[in-house]
């Protein structure tokens, strides 16, 4: 690290040291070698080690350097922490491998990432049945798809628990399957003091665990906790700062708090046609922006195969109108949700940002039917959901699901 940057990042990060470090690779074994490094008054080099180890001890590298450091900077671990740090796993390299590959993966948030994961953690368990995360994270593919509507939540649900217990029963320290275990307990049991304490457990076993700590912004957005949402959040960004997905749940965040001419200069450039990115339609919708939200909305619906219903909302817009072009398209991709379950989201911004309140309640009702996970989503009190505070219908739809 350059001379100067220790001191900056410390600063940042509000600490008196940091741990650097550097790692080699060759056939089984891995090389590490760290330096813990005092940044105050100047810096300075506290301690250096070396640890060569074989692939399938690399779990336990973190508790082992861990537990030096904290002897070196005399730090006194609660009991709770020396009983986790003494906790040894072995792993197969191979399996282990193929689980990293699994969560980078399915971290895009894509149909075709999700399907890659869901191979690398088949491939996983097969290799090591034993494998407690690949199972965490199996559970978490059908969570994903539930999410993102590729699948509907009776498919998902039978998957998502089976996977779950087996994880838990294998594993219940690992941080990765409480990660799921406080989705399932939010997003689909809508049990928010059950997925808070969850999350803490997760954060407790690792605090460094960035896309844990975005996820628990949201759903802390959910709650209309936002000091500690962009607690959460700022601490996931400053863990992982180059990470697309922690990027894209801050943009969420931002859009939810009205935050969007901030959103728009960030995001508009990046000019993300995703299938399902509707975040950046409501930015350009909630700013009056109505030929850019069309031509977005355009490329969704274009990427989803929709040929048909494309030429009904390029005809609408140019004859009736911006509102007219979004609940006709709304009413049209309805039918199409019903048998696929794919537009639901889309569907139900589309009446809102269209300030048609019947069937955006409607909607919201029939999210809740289904349980659909995205329906916490319009707890938040913010540009979309504003108007609908003193309503009755919308009121009783969010003390069904805990959150009024």
């Amino acid at each position: 690290m350059p001379q100067g940057c220790t001191l900056e990042i410390a600063s940042e990060l509000n600490v008196d040291a940091i741990v650097e470090a550097s790692l080699l690779r060759a056939d089984d074994q891995i090389n590490i070698q760290f330096n813990l490094v005092n940044a105050y008054p100047e810096e300075r080099q506290i301690w250096s080690k070396t640890y060569e180890i074989a692939k399938e001890n690399i779990v336990n590298l973190y508790s082992e350097v861990a537990k030096t450091v904290a002897n070196e900077i005399n730090i006194k671990l609660t009991p709770q922490a020396k009983d986790l740090l003494k906790k040894t796993y072995s792993v197969n390299p191979e399996a282990y491998e193929l689980f990293i590959k699994g969560r980078i993966s399915l971290a895009s948030l894509t149909p075709e990432g999700i399907q890659d994961a869901e191979q690398y953690f088949l491939k996983s368990v097969e290799i090591d049945p034993l494998f407690a995360p690949a199972y965490g994270g199996l559970s978490g593919i059908w969570i994903v798809k539930k999410q993102l509507t590729l699948i509907s939540p009776e498919v998902a649900d039978p998957k998502m628990e089976e996977y779950l217990a087996r994880a838990f029963e294998l594993d219940s320290t690992d941080a990765e399957v409480w990660r799921w275990q406080a989705a399932k307990l939010g997003n689909t049991d809508f049990e928010w003091e059950a997925c808070n304490n969850a999350l803490d457990k997760c954060l407790e076993l690792n605090p460094n665990f960035s896309e844990a700590r975005a996820f628990y912004a949201h759903i802390l957005m959910i709650q209309n906790r936002w000091d500690e949402a962009w607690e959460q959040m700022n601490r996931a960004t400053e863990t992982d700062p180059l990470s697309p997905l922690i990027h894209e749940f801050r943009g969420v965040m931002l859009v939810h708090q009205g935050k969007l001419e901030e959103y728009l200069r960030i995001f508009e450039p990046l000019d993300n046609p995703a299938f399902g990115n509707i975040i950046l339609l409501n930015a350009f919708t909630l700013t009056k922006q109505h030929d850019k939200a069309i031509a977005h909305l355009k490329r969704i619906i274009q990427l989803g195969g929709q040929e048909d219903i494309l030429k009904i909302l390029e005809k609408t817009y140019e004859s009736g109108g911006f509102n007219k072009a979004l609940n006709d398209t709304a009413d049209a991709l309805a039918k199409v949700s019903d048998a696929t379950h794919l537009w639901t989201g889309i569907v139900l911004h589309l009446y809102l940002l269209a300030d048609n309140r019947e069937k955006s309640l409607y909607w919201m009702e029939k999210m809740y039917i289904r349980r659909d996970p995205n329906l916490p989503y319009y707890a938040v009190i913010g540009p979309l959901t504003k108007a609908y505070q003193e309503e009755p219908r919308y009121i009783e739809i969010m003390e069904r699901i805990n959150l009024r």
